[in-house]
């Protein structure tokens, strides 16, 4: 039986890694979609929601952009930036070297040092959309070597885990944050092509815009955003799909424990039953509240589930 310290780590990579990735492309498509739209998005409005998002204080969007993006990005002081949550994903890998693959050892630990390198000389905001792609293209890499070299048991069933319920956390998370830059619009813009900027900049956050197109056949819009992210069960970046996939890999988790009625699995399946059922004209009046309801109940059955199965 897999010890829990190990367990742990296995989760916490894999919650690093998808955190790293969502913060990077959050923060790619707020900022330059206000470079190239500045009368539709304000950009304190910009830097505030990137600074929530990196869990820094909303007045640090008083100092300059080219330090907004530093401490964002590769500030060693700053733990939550997506540098510190590297060396963190780095760290639990590390402590579960035994259970991963040379390959993806290597890749992760590549990828430290890639982005490390930008630490070597002054920080120019030019270089934040190379971080970003270094990221964006790590992070497929190390997913592929992930399922791809790892044997599909409990020891990738535990990264896939934290894979999934950091991707339904973070989901929720920047649709709360674009909820917030739309309530900032002033009314007479409402449901004007400025509104249909910000569905589209939400959408193309989650990676979700060309699909979003394709499946609706029509220009992005309100219902239809928080429609694909919130409910559609078959798309990868929705909250539906990461919560059937962490069900999923919860009772390859909870099957090693000889658990399956788990108190985590038996939440989270509640969760999954309340999305499948929700209609979105229920909730689409005060979404705010929904996505925060929605992202308590994930941040408990995380927490529950490190209880259960990781603590140590």
């Amino acid at each position: 039986m897999m010890l829990s310290r190990i367990a742990n780590s296995l989760f916490w990579m894999g919650r690093y890694l998808e955190r790293i990735e969502h913060m990077a492309r959050f923060s790619k498509v707020q900022y330059y979609s206000s470079l190239d739209a500045p009368m539709s998005l304000n950009k304190k409005r910009v830097l505030e929601s990137m600074l929530e998002m990196n869990g820094l204080p909303k007045n640090f969007c008083k100092h300059t952009d080219e330090e907004v993006l530093f401490h964002i990005s590769i500030a060693r002081t700053n733990s939550y930036s997506i540098l510190s949550c590297l060396n963190a994903a780095r760290e639990n890998a590390r402590g579960a070297r035994d259970t991963i693959s040379s390959e993806l050892w290597e890749a992760i630990n590549t990828y430290y040092n890639k982005l490390n390198d930008y630490n070597t000389k002054p920080f120019d905001t030019d270089e934040f959309i190379d971080i970003v792609e270094l990221i964006l293209a790590n992070s497929a890499i190390i997913k592929g070597l992930i399922d791809n070299t790892l044997f599909h048991r409990e020891e990738r069933a535990l990264i896939c885990e934290g894979i999934h319920i950091e991707r339904a956390i973070q989901i929720s998370r920047i649709l709360i944050a674009k909820l917030d830059d739309i309530a900032h619009i002033e009314k007479s813009n409402l449901e004007s092509a400025i509104e249909t900027f910000h569905w589209g900049t939400l959408l193309k956050s989650a990676e979700s815009f060309d699909m979003c197109h394709r499946f609706y056949r029509k220009v992005p819009n309100k219902l239809n955003s928080l429609e694909f992210l919130l409910f559609n069960f078959e798309f990868p970046k929705s909250l539906a799909f990461n919560l059937a996939q962490a069900e999923r890999h919860l009772l390859t988790i909870a099957k090693t424990k000889n658990d399956v009625n788990s108190s985590p699995l038996y939440f989270l399946g509640k969760l999954i039953a309340k999305i499948r059922y929700t209609k979105l004209e229920e909730v689409s009046d005060d979404m705010t509240t929904f996505a925060n309801n929605n992202l308590s109940d994930i941040y408990r059955i995380a927490a529950g589930l490190e209880s259960k199965y990781l603590s140590y």
